[in-house]
């Protein structure tokens, strides 16, 4: 039996907030808390919006990726992801 593997090619995001660990520093933990939570919301939000596939949250940061599990093609994705990034601006 053959097995065959079939690479695809995604289009990956990543984003934190500069200054973050600054922040973090000044703030009080419940307050931090709700900020990281709207602004992460509101990040997710977007990334639906343009197709893109939320992998995963770290902290501030976010990984998102597109082309998978559907792709628009190479090219459409990683425009995709472009005007994505600069409505999250």
């Amino acid at each position: 039996m053959m097995l065959m593997r079939f690479a695809k090619k995604l289009t990956v995001f990543f984003s934190d907030i500069k200054g973050c660990s600054t922040l973090t520093d000044t703030m009080e933990a419940e307050a931090l808390v709700i900020l990281l939570n709207s602004y992460l919301k509101e990040m997710a939000e977007i990334a639906t919006c343009y197709g893109g596939t939320i992998d995963k949250f770290i902290g501030d940061a976010i990984m998102i990726f597109f082309g998978d599990p559907k792709s628009r093609g190479k090219k459409q994705d990683a425009l995709a992801c472009v005007m994505m990034a600069i409505e999250m601006r």
